[in-house]
């Protein structure tokens, strides 16, 4: 029997979740999850189309071996996504999302023993539902919607600013919207070097960007900003591995100023990496990035390809 209900699922999502979350889709008998994507459209780029179900008839398991899952024996479920540019590391994508749902059953089990959760054997599944009568569940209901709001609100503001990035000649996938405002170049970029913390898309696209408007940029004015938001050091990286891909000595003396001494230890570059991450970034953190103080899971070689394939398009003049 199928439990599954996606009025239920997405009902639960958080804001941030569920905005990614383009088409969801139940089935209570299926051939294989895989399969039906496979044969679907690809979704818009930075949506997910989910297809899920709990009877998979001819599924399709690694090195052409079969996945059956008959009625009620397990959860199956494949994902649709459609990168912008391609990611590095892409075979190991499985294996991530595979460990965070690991990490969120502990969370569940956590919960359980807590008594914030209770667990039970409906129809051969392990159900868990939330203890509205503990005593915190209405202080934790209330930190999860403000935790909500404020990331939907950090997601809309920074698709708004990587729109402008865009519009700006940023080669990254997303609408071309121009500014509402005076706002300087300087001041976008700043932002846009903390944009490329947490969105790898910006990161790999940034020094390119960086190198081809250069010429008008103040770099007094870049500090500034940057200064004002924290992350002056980050820009001067970005702006050394520009000089570097480019060859250009001019943005590398620049970088010079933007250098913060006290930046002595290592540090991820990207916001809260997985420990699986963290362990790529071991090998994969770029030499230039550790005179930094950054390690990161993301090669020199995702910034190099994306270097030369933008490096002849044409800023737009604004």
């Amino acid at each position: 029997m199928n439990n599954l209900d996606a009025v239920v699922i997405r009902r639960n999502l958080g804001a941030a979740v569920a905005a990614r979350l383009g088409k969801l889709e139940i089935f209570a008998e299926i051939d294989s999850t895989n399969s039906y994507l496979m044969r679907q459209p690809a979704p818009a780029p930075g949506k997910i189309h989910v297809a899920a179900t709990d009877n998979q008839t001819a599924g399709r398991g690694r090195h052409g071996r079969s996945w059956q899952s008959p009625p009620g024996s397990g959860l199956c479920l494949s994902m649709a996504h459609t990168f912008a540019l391609p990611p590095p590391n892409l075979p190991a994508l499985t294996l991530a999302i595979g460990l965070g749902a690991i990490e969120t059953l502990k969370e569940l089990k956590a919960m359980a023993e807590s008594g914030l959760a209770s667990l039970e054997w409906r129809n051969g599944k392990n159900v868990y539902t939330a203890n509205r009568s503990h005593p915190m569940a209405n202080l934790l209901r209330k930190m999860l919607k403000y935790k909500d709001s404020g990331s939907s609100d950090d997601l809309n503001e920074n698709a708004k600013l990587k729109e402008n990035l865009a519009f700006f000649g940023l080669p990254v996938n997303a609408r071309k919207t121009p500014l509402e405002s005076t706002e300087r170049l300087e001041s976008l970029l700043a932002k846009a070097s903390n944009l490329a913390a947490s969105d790898a898309s910006v990161a790999r696209a940034f020094p390119v960007f960086l190198r081809k408007v250069s010429p008008d940029l103040d770099f007094d004015v870049l500090k500034q900003e940057s200064r004002k938001l924290g992350n002056k050091h980050r820009v001067g990286f970005f702006l050394d591995l520009a000089g570097e891909l480019g060859q250009d000595s001019a943005l590398k003396n620049a970088a010079k100023d933007f250098f913060d001494s006290r930046n002595k230890l290592q540090k991820p570059f990207f916001m809260n990496p997985s420990k699986y991450s963290l362990k790529l970034a071991e090998e994969r953190t770029p030499d230039l990035a550790r005179k930094w103080g950054w390690s990161m899971n993301m090669g020199l070689d995702a910034f190099e390809s994306t270097y030369q394939k933008f490096i002849n398009d044409t800023v737009p003049a604004k």
